[in-house]
């Protein structure tokens, strides 16, 4: 039964990565903050680059806080993995 544990535990724990990493943050930056698409304007990159461009320092900070918040809740479930 342990392993079944495990492996059930890995399984989640990819699941939720996957849907985490899906989140566009500069799209509902750009939402919220310019009430545009990063999709459509600009360079059509959702980036930090182009959330920069498109709404300023405001936006391209928000972009990139959103980003590396992300990143840390990622490094947070690789290493707190029990395997």
């Amino acid at each position: 039964m342990t392993s079944f544990k495990g492996f059930l535990t890995i399984i989640i724990i990819l699941s939720l990565s996957y849907l985490i990493g899906s989140i566009l943050f500069g799209y509902i930056v750009s939402s919220t903050l310019g009430n545009l698409d990063l999709r459509t304007e600009g360079s059509g990159n959702v980036g930090a680059r182009n959330a920069g461009r498109l709404l300023g320092k405001k936006g391209l900070t928000y972009k990139i806080a959103a980003t590396q918040e992300k990143e840390k809740i990622h490094k947070k479930r690789l290493t707190s993995h029990p395997g």
